[in-house]
């Protein structure tokens, strides 16, 4: 199956280094390009995509909000979040938009690749900086004895945050859909070297 994928990003020469990295890879086909939320959303009601490459800040409508209005009203559609933060913070709120995957904006290449192929069949992906963050912070907050990790995180947030933190092998065991592994490499700049699938 070849993926079809938009990608959205207000600036030109990123959405053409993005098509020309997906280029290479003859699974994955971009049918359309945004500068902004409002044209991705209206790209994603015209072409139905399998994918959107979404970057986080966009002038008219930002790609947190687009990518919320998009799963409210293509779900089926899955939205890859482009983002240069690594906190938290912002994963929590990628995570309540909706998206599948998010990939740091300085390790582009072979992590979008992975994401958008993951993408299709409901495999969540995170870059491991913003996973190995997400597990200090997310451990912190459970070291702390006022704070409960229940009156801040959604169900689907505790869940995710859950199995990266338990790592690949305590997830073996688990349903295929549930597991969070290490299957690829990722680029030495990496911290862990592998990238975390879920």
């Amino acid at each position: 199956m070849t993926i079809e994928v938009v990608v959205a990003d207000d600036h030109a020469i990123v959405r053409e280094g993005l098509r020309l990295v997906l280029a290479a890879h003859p699974d994955i086909s971009v049918v359309g390009e945004a500068a902004d939320g409002h044209e991705a959303l209206h790209l994603v009601e015209l072409l139905r995509p399998h994918v959107v490459v979404m970057d986080i800040a966009m002038p008219n409508l930002n790609g947190l909000e687009a990518t919320r209005q998009i799963k409210r009203r293509f779900p089926d559609v899955k939205v890859v979040i482009l983002t240069m933060h690594e906190n938290q913070a912002y994963f929590l709120q990628i995570v309540k938009a909706g998206a599948t995957a998010c990939v740091l904006k300085r390790s582009l290449g072979r992590e979008l690749v992975d994401a958008i192929e993951a993408a299709p069949h409901g495999e969540n992906y995170f870059s491991p900086t913003i996973a190995t963050k997400v597990i200090e912070d997310y451990r912190r907050l459970l070291s702390r004895g006022d704070a409960d990790p229940g009156d801040i995180l959604t169900e689907r947030e505790r869940e995710i945050l859950q199995l990266i933190a338990e790592g690949p092998d305590q997830s073996r065991d688990r349903r295929p859909s549930d597991a969070v592994h290490q299957d690829r490499a990722s680029p030495p700049s990496e911290p862990d070297g592998k990238a975390w699938r879920a």
